[in-house]
């Protein structure tokens, strides 16, 4: 790093300051002083050029307040960056905070403790808690809100600092006396820091500073120290933690230290302070920079008497520092890890969310960046078109970031991790990594040499130690092949790397040492500084002496001696002068070309020769690489470049030199890429042109071709010809053009001004000239004006603009244009493809036919499909077809490799992949098809690894795919009879024997088919069959598995079988199957056996065999003694209770004596067949008894057979079984066949099918709820039908799924609602759940039936249907008319007698009625009684006529007129009761207006209305309750608003409740209404929310409404049907049976039913390693077995 002074500020009335602090965040800086001095400054920098950005802009201050508070000297000033406060303190010990609000600073908080003085402050790292610390011991912690959170007292002690660790969990507290005190954040002590810099220092201490840097900016290295405590006599100490043991010493020779402080990223500390300066008379103040682990970086002179203070600005590329009264500001320039190769700026930074650094190869031409991150870092080094990355090689594994689009990374990844898992023989430490431009790595040496310093020519990398020299001549290749990685470790045998010491004197011959223990020896004049070039190697040492050497071959050419110490070395680009940058930032040059032949010969020292030229703080410089005499140089923020030493006028710049050439200058602006490393940006890096450069274009552009030709020949450059031979291009001025290509060697343009002179066309000339300078789309443009559209084509094809090639070529035609298209699609597909596009690729390549490329598209895409449609589309043998088989077996797709690799006519190769896949049925296969023999062998050595790795069952499956079944029979008996050893579950065993035996099955017939096949029919049945059997013979060596293969299963199926029939009482069947056991003995153990025979026969009371069972078991040997004591206490036991015989005669007695196998047995019983009819399985060959076959499911009759209307269905018993009171799980309960037709139509016990003549389709149904639990409802069957078919089948409606119960309902509702005039009728009328329009006129029948046997039946039943059906003839239509006319004229004379021109009065006055309308009133009323009596005179059922409720209305509007009648002729004056019967008579006469209902008998409409009241009670009652809900509020409301007012009439709340009522229904009738405004309000509300009210009710009453009365209609016009038919009125409701209705759709509906399942398997598909514990008595199916005799 360098580091100068830049700027100073006087601060007014020369007040000495006392105390610094610059904002990190907002680039405040405070400053303290005497007298109570507080300023906030604020340097702001003011350009729109972009090269002057950073340091180079101008700064002025944009802030300069003063904070008036403090009277005292300000001592402590501290920052809160998060919450922009400022806090400061004074030597009266006040504390005032300070807050920021529209741009300026404003006192917040004040305390003052007025007790002790304030020593220090600092807020923790998030800015929440502020720990203050006085002079007396006090420590407060507050809050960012001014609240204290805890204070504390430290008894006896001085405290003077303080410090947050940046996890804000520990504090720091030094002491006056030097020590340093740990506590947690509550204030709890800890313990005591060691301090180990102080070890062997004596006297008074005291601290100078503690700084803890918080890793925000992330950390150089994973351990780097971060804790620095130094003290003012110049001892320091930097710690990892507080516990550090082995901390970073530095003794910084300073008598008196200041201040320290971290910059913003922990990677230097700056100590101020003052030293000794002898023969002068004051001290001397210097800063001081140190690296974390203890390097000193550079040492900064201030002027002035005392230094007291210093702070790092946010960015770390300026600090600040209190000297007197001033602040001095020095700029920074740090040693960023960078360089410049290849167009590209390559860069480090550190994160705090990651250990490594994050390396970015910046390609500034295609603004591309690609990120690496690289543990332990150390520096990087450019050259040409390469990088070296020098690291530590402890774990160091660089990984690439998500962000980099080159696929490269993984070989940088892979390098590193091969070469690092090498067993290395010499211990190495470092590694150097050669990378291109993009990060991808090209080679790496691991050394063992500390790379302090690097550098690189185009052929070696040579690095230094302080006192080693290592050259390595590293090697570029494309791609590291393994070959090449493991051959790193030999590298130094081939002469490519050497190791020197400093202080020895190569001479060029290979005496480069290798044992580097050799070259570890100390020296006393350290390396500080190396360069390089093609041909020397030049080396600066800490005295001053420089020695240079010579490459590749290291000889020690000469020695030079310098004034001052080298910090620097650049060489001139033909190494004839070196460029020296001292550690104080003067630049010298040494000519080393004139005196390399003055040296000795041995390399012997002479005194150097340097030149006069001489400037001060330089920081950075480069050389021309096309100049040895031109030079630039960064002095300050000037940048200055020289010509011959002599200096151009500067450029103001902070940028970083990376290139220079061509009169160019690259420059980079690193600090401003520092603020966002993440996101560079172009703008950072800046071009500039030197003088000569300008002023030729300036030439050329004002006065002419000619004219500058003249200058640039004064001042020659092959960039000026280059200048002014484009210049005459543009111009045309081909032999001007020719003349400065020649002059510039530019071999290409002279060739192209020679193209040019032999064009004819002006305008061809212009368009060459413009694509010449890059200006494509005007070159383009020229080319299609003049109709040549190739030559565009041409040039885009150049350029490599593919996709414009793409829109000319769709733009024209012509005779190449396909293989141009093709080429053009493939090159589109290649830079997809190479950007990881696949996709996009795909597209391309298919157009463009490349099957190549689409195959590795199809493959990175994981497009398996796609990939086999291609395999499929090549032909054969095509030379793709190996590498897509190879694609395919890498991801496991054995089916599709082997037809790749099929087609190509290589079988060898899929058998190898049906190999590698674990197939090895179909290898077998393969192998056999193409006469392969090396199958064979393979699987027994696959075999015989599976036994080893104790997989016997994989072993088993191995054999059995490959059809060696009796091998595969040999290994499943072992594992049957270990299995039985280790006593598991016999189930478990017997399923082991029984594969074993489907496995020699499976061996004889395999041996039969291969006999038959060689016979060919020339040999007879019995000739092939007796040479199967002797080939058995050959192959087998164990003749007793091919004999008796199922005695194994035999002996366990027994064992099991004679266990469940004592279990389930049938001791009898039990004793039976034991006695067969006996003859097990050598499979089962004979203890087992005889117990159980034992226990089975004691439980059969045969007691004779239980005592020959005792017998044996008492004389086995295997027996102990106790066991053998426990059964004779056992038989003791039993024995003395029952004699010892058999009660009872058992027809297995024969057999217990007589010869074996004479009779067949019964495997599902255990009984002795006799008969002459049985069942025999048609594989194991075993018997039984046909009727316990019939009467019993095996494996596959766990399914039963359904039919219904023609859809067959097989279908499993367990999941008919969920549903048990269902009629087909009732049907598997059924014992008879008897029963069985009771629950179906027909049953068929051949096939066990059962039949059903029901709705088939409804079946589907049926079964998806036996499925899922849950019905679906039918579009196709009305309610009716539907109901019937659940009640069928049992199936309740709760199981109807949701989706389906809502609907069920309302068409429930629908059809259960059509007879609401008929709900009063007697209870013995069916009235269910669902009622529907048949069951209502199966109703109505039902009462003509009840005519019959009743006394003049015929002629009661036709008056009574002329009387009740209109529509029953001609006569019963008049009578209704009729009867309709009378009811109309009775209500018209009712509303005329109250007219006053009819009323008529007596002569007392009395009104009396006018005969003519007394008259009709009396016939009306005749004409209702005749009607009402004929009618209960000839009605059916007396009960259900007095219950209708029109029969009440008729009664009601008869009976007032007789009993107005009655009183009439009651004299008023006989009695004094009755006074007031004249009210009586009016009341009567009023109740005549029931005869208005009367029309309901005569109207559908008022039928409905009746029956939607009846339905609607509910609706009706809502309306009622919201009614009067709104109305008792309303009243309330208005007699509130409206009892002040004198003219309103709503006084009282019954009032209210008026006109409430009336604004509610919206009747207003205007009696009463509001007159106030509030009163207005509420009745606006009112009325709308009575709208509301009424239209929600009335909406559902209106629904019901509307379709009880199409249901009406539809009733009456079904009457009207009924009525027509003469033969019989409808005696009983008719019965559609469904079978009736769907017989005929059966066979159309069983083609398009769903295939019935199918249970079964093939005998020789045995899985061995898939046995489950399901008992089963034989593989094979039983009603497929064969029926012997």
């Amino acid at each position: 790093m360098f580091i100068y002074l830049s700027k100073k500020i006087a601060i007014p009335n020369n007040t000495v300051l006392k105390c610094v602090s610059w904002n990190k965040d907002q680039g405040f800086i405070a400053c303290g002083g005497e007298d109570g001095m507080l300023k906030v400054l604020k340097l702001e920098t003011y350009t729109d050029d972009a090269k002057m950005k950073g340091l180079a802009a101008p700064s002025n201050l944009s802030m300069n307040q003063t904070l008036e508070g403090h009277s005292g000297a300000v001592q402590v000033v501290t920052w809160n960056e998060q919450y922009q406060k400022l806090t400061t303190s004074d030597q009266n010990g006040l504390i005032i905070v300070w807050m920021l609000y529209k741009g300026s600073w404003y006192e917040e908080m004040i305390n003052n403790r007025n007790k002790s003085v304030v020593r220090s402050m600092s807020w923790n790292a998030d800015g929440l808690k502020i720990c203050i610390v006085y002079e007396d011991g006090a420590v407060i912690v507050g809050s960012v809100d001014g609240n204290r959170i805890w204070g504390k007292e430290l008894k006896g002690t001085q405290l003077a600092h303080v410090a947050w660790s940046p996890d804000s969990k520990i504090l720091l507290f030094g002491m006056a006396n030097g020590e340093i005190h740990i506590y947690d954040n509550q204030g709890n002590f800890i313990m005591k820091m060691t301090m180990s810099s102080l070890a062997n220092v004596t006297g008074a201490l005291s601290i100078a500073g503690i700084h803890w840097y918080t890793g925000t900016e992330g950390y150089l290295e994973p351990d780097c120290p971060c804790l620095a405590v130094c003290f003012t006599n110049g001892h320091c100490q930097v710690l990892r933690h507080e516990s550090d043991d082995s901390p970073v010493i530095i003794e910084t020779g300073m008598w008196h230290v200041a201040s320290i402080q971290w910059n913003h990223c922990g990677s230097v500390l700056a100590i101020a302070g003052s030293l000794r300066n002898s023969g002068a008379e004051k001290d001397l103040n210097v800063v001081q920079f140190y690296a974390p682990f203890g390097e000193h970086l550079r040492t900064l002179k201030v002027p002035g008497k005392q230094m007291t203070a210093v702070s790092w600005e946010g960015g770390g590329l300026r600090i600040g520092l209190a000297v007197d009264s001033y602040i001095y500001f020095a700029n920074i320039r740090p040693d960023y890890k960078w360089g410049y190769c290849c167009n590209t700026v390559v860069y480090a930074y550190t994160r705090p969310d990651r250990l490594e650094y994050s390396v970015v190869f910046w390609d500034t031409k295609n603004n591309e960046k690609f990120v690496k991150y690289v543990k332990s870092l150390m520096s990087i080094t450019t050259c040409g078109d390469y990088c070296i990355l020098a690291t530590k090689a402890d774990d160091t594994h660089p990984q690439e970031d998500t962000e980099a689009e080159a696929g490269s990374a993984m070989e940088f990844n892979e390098l590193f991790n091969q070469i690092a898992s090498k067993d290395w023989s010499w211990r190495t430490k470092y590694v150097l990594v050669l990378c291109n431009s993009i990060g991808t790595p090209q080679d790496s040496k691991y050394i063992d040499v500390d790379p302090l310093y690097v550098t690189m020519t185009k052929t070696h990398v040579i690095t230094a130690s302080k006192e080693l020299i290592y050259v390595w001549q590293y090697r570029v290749a494309k791609k590291l092949t393994a070959l090449e990685i493991n051959q790193v470790a030999k590298t130094r045998k081939e002469g490519r790397e050497r190791i020197y010491h400093i202080d020895d004197s190569p001479s060029g011959t290979s005496d480069g040492t290798l044992n580097s223990a050799k070259a570890f020896t100390a020296t006393r004049d350290p390396i500080c500084c190396i360069t390089a070039s093609d041909r020397m190697l030049l080396v600066g040492r800490e005295s001053g002496t420089l020695q240079r050497y010579s490459l590749p071959n290291i000889n020690l050419l000469q020695k030079y001696s310098l004034t001052s110490r080298p910090y620097q070395l650049s060489l001139n680009c033909n190494s004839s002068r070196l460029a020296i940058i001292d550690i104080m930032g003067v630049l010298t040059f040494l000519d080393v070309e004139t005196r390399a032949s003055s040296g000795d010969a041995e390399g012997g020292s002479t005194a150097g020769d340097p030149s006069k030229f001489e400037r001060k703080d330089v920081w950075d410089m480069k050389w021309a690489n096309d100049n040895p005499d031109l030079f630039s140089m960064m002095e300050k923020t000037r940048m200055y470049v020289f010509r011959n030493l002599d200096p151009e006028e500067p450029i103001q710049t902070s940028g970083f030199i990376c290139h220079f050439e061509d009169l160019e200058i690259k420059s980079v602006l690193l600090d401003e890429i520092m603020r966002d490393p993440e996101v560079p940006n172009k703008d950072y890096l800046i071009n500039f042109e030197i003088r000569s450069l300008r002023d030729s274009r300036a030439l050329i552009e004002k006065v002419g071709i000619e004219d500058a030709s003249q200058f640039i020949e004064d001042n020659p450059h092959p960039r000026l010809w280059r200048l002014l031979a484009e210049a005459a291009l543009q111009k045309l001025d081909l032999k001007m053009a020719e003349q400065a290509f020649v002059r510039c060697r530019d071999y290409q343009g002279i060739e192209f001004v020679k193209r040019l002179s032999n064009l004819q066309s002006e305008a061809m000339k212009q368009a060459e000239v413009a694509a010449y300078f890059s200006r494509f789309e005007e070159a383009e443009r020229m080319y299609l004006d003049m109709d040549r559209r190739d030559l565009a084509i041409s040039l885009r094809m150049k350029l490599g603009d593919w996709f414009r090639v793409l829109q000319l070529l769709k733009t024209g035609s012509g005779d190449s244009d396909d293989a141009l298209l093709e080429q053009a699609y493939n090159a589109i597909g290649d830079y997809f493809a190479d950007r990881q596009k696949w996709l996009n690729a795909v597209q391309y390549y298919l157009q463009g036919r490349n099957q190549e490329r689409l195959a590795e598209c199809y493959y990175m895409l994981e497009d398996y499909d796609g990939l086999e449609k291609l395999a499929n589309s090549l032909p054969e043998n095509h030379k793709l077809l190996p590498d897509i088989g190879q694609m395919f077996v890498t991801v496991g797709m054995c089916e599709q490799a082997v037809s790749a690799f099929l087609k190509c006519n290589q079988p060898k190769a899929a058998v190898d992949a049906c190999v590698h896949l674990n197939q090895w049925n179909k290898a077998v296969e393969l192998a056999k098809n193409h006469s392969m023999k090396e199958i064979g062998p393979l699987l027994s050595k696959y075999a015989s690894h599976l036994l080893e790795k104790k997989k016997t069952l994989e072993a088993v499956e191995l054999y059995r795919k490959a059809h060696h079944f009796l091998d595969a029979a040999k290994l499943m008996f072992t594992i049957a009879e270990d299995e039985a050893k280790k006593r598991t579950r016999p189930l478990r065993v017997k399923k082991l024997y029984v594969l074993a035996a489907l496995l020699v099955e499976n061996f004889h017939t395999q041996i039969k088919s291969s006999q038959q096949s060689k016979t060919k029919g020339k040999k007879s049945e019995a000739t092939s069959a007796l040479a199967g059997l002797l080939e058995e013979d050959e192959t087998s060596s164990d003749s007793r598995i091919l004999d008796d293969a199922w005695r194994g299963a035999e002996a366990y199926h027994f064992f099991l079988l004679a266990q469940r029939q004592l279990y389930d009482g049938k001791v009898d069947a039990a004793m039976r199957t034991a006695l067969h056991l006996r003859d097990y003995e050598d499979i089962i153990p004979a203890v087992e056996i005889y117990s159980l025979l034992a226990i089975c026969s004691s439980a059969n009371c045969a007691f004779g065999t239980c005592s020959r069972a005792f017998i044996k078991l008492e004389s086995l040997e295997t027996l102990t003694p106790d066991q053998r004591q426990l059964y004779e206490d056992l038989a003791l036991e039993i024995f003395t209770k029952h004699s010892p015989r058999d009660t009872r005669q058992s027809q297995q007695d024969s057999l217990t004596d007589g010869p074996e196998g004479k009779s067949p047995t019964c495997i599902v019983t255990g009984r002795i067949i006799s008969e002459y009819q049985f069942w025999m399985c048609s594989v194991c060959k075993h018997c039984a008894l046909e009727q316990e076959v019939l009467h019993r499911r095996g494996p596959e009759e766990s399914f039963i057979n359904l039919n219904v209307g023609g859809f067959k269905q097989q279908v499993e018993r367990v999941v008919l079984q969920r549903f048990p009171h269902t009629r087909l799980a009732r049907l598997l309960c059924c014992s008879s066949e008897a029963a069985i037709l009771q629950l179906c139509d027909d049953y068929a016990a051949a096939d066990r099918e059962y039949y059903f003549d029901r709705n088939p389709s409804f079946f589907r149904y049926v079964l998806n709820f036996y499925h899922t639990g849950k019905i679906h409802l039918m579009e196709q069957l009305c309610v009716f039908s539907f109901s019937q078919e659940l009640e069928y089948w049992g199936i309740k409606e709760l199981h109807l799924d949701t989706c389906c119960s809502n609907r069920f309902q309302e068409q429930k509702e629908c059809v259960g609602d059509h007879d609401w005039g008929n709900e009063d009728d007697p209870p013995n009328q069916l009235q269910d759940s669902l009622d529907s329009s048949m069951e209502e006129l199966s109703g109505y029948d039902k009462d003509l039936e009840k005519f019959e046997g009743t006394w003049c039946s015929e002629n009661r039943k036709e008056l009574w249907l002329r009387l009740e059906n209109p529509g029953y003839s001609c006569s019963a239509k008049i009578i209704a008319v009729f009867s309709l006319s009378v009811v109309l004229m009775s209500i018209a004379a009712m509303c005329v007698h109250s007219m006053p021109e009819f009323n008529e009065k007596d002569d007392n006055e009395k009104e009396v009625e006018d005969p003519v309308l007394a008259a009709f009133e009396t016939f009306c009323v005749l004409w209702f009684s005749i009607e009402f009596i004929l009618r209960l005179a000839v009605t059916p059922c007396l009960r259900k006529f007095l219950c209708n409720a029109l029969n009440i209305i008729d009664f009601a509007s008869i009976v007032p007129f007789y009993a107005t009648l009655a009183f009439e002729t009651v004299d008023a004056e006989e009695s004094a009761e009755l006074e007031n019967v004249g009210r009586v008579v009016q009341i009567l006469r009023l109740m005549r207006i029931f005869r208005i209902l009367k029309l309901a008998r005569h109207s559908v409409g008022l039928r409905s209305l009746g029956a939607t009241l009846r339905h609607s009670y509910n609706e009706v009652g809502l309306l009622i309750l919201f009614l009067s809900v709104g109305i008792s509020i309303f009243s309330v409301l208005i007699y509130f608003v409206e009892k002040e007012d004198e003219e309103s009439e709503i006084q009282t709340i019954p009032v209210g409740w008026w006109w409430a009522t009336i604004s509610m229904t919206t009747v207003g009738y205007g009696d009463t209404y509001p007159v106030t405004l509030a009163g207005k309000l509420v009745a606006t509300l009112c009325i709308i929310c009575g709208l509301l009210v009424v239209a929600l009710p009335i909406s559902i009453i209106f629904n019901k409404f509307s379709k009880y009365y199409q249901r009406q209609k539809a009733l009456v016009e079904s009457d009207q049907l009924q009525s027509e038919d003469e033969k019989q009125p409808h005696p009983s409701m008719p019965f559609l049976y469904i079978g009736d209705l769907y017989g005929q759709k059966i066979n159309s509906l069983a083609d398009s039913s769903s295939s019935k399942s199918s249970v079964g398997s093939e005998g020789d598909a045995t899985d061995a390693s898939s046995i489950q514990d399901v008992e089963f008595v034989c593989p094979a199916r039983m009603p497929q077995a064969n029926k012997a005799t």
